[in-house]
């Protein structure tokens, strides 16, 4: 589903049962060009790894003792 021009939004659609989003996109993934950088979320971990001739993006995992909000 393309939402403004550039910008891919993957969607998945309702299936019975537990299913996680990354293992439906690993069997049906988009491909993109090479220029287009894909952003994920933390959902998405092993997604560089999995894809590594994709650009992809994924935000930095908090560290769990890390000083927080107080």
């Amino acid at each position: 589903m393309v939402n403004n021009p550039g910008i891919i939004i993957h969607k998945t659609a309702n299936k019975k049962g537990c299913r996680h989003d990354y293992d439906i996109y690993k069997k049906n993934h988009v491909v993109t060009p090479k220029e287009v950088v894909n952003v994920f979320d933390l959902g998405y971990l092993g997604v560089e790894k999995d894809f590594p001739e994709q650009l992809s993006s994924l935000p930095k995992r908090k560290k769990r003792n890390q000083g927080g909000l107080s």
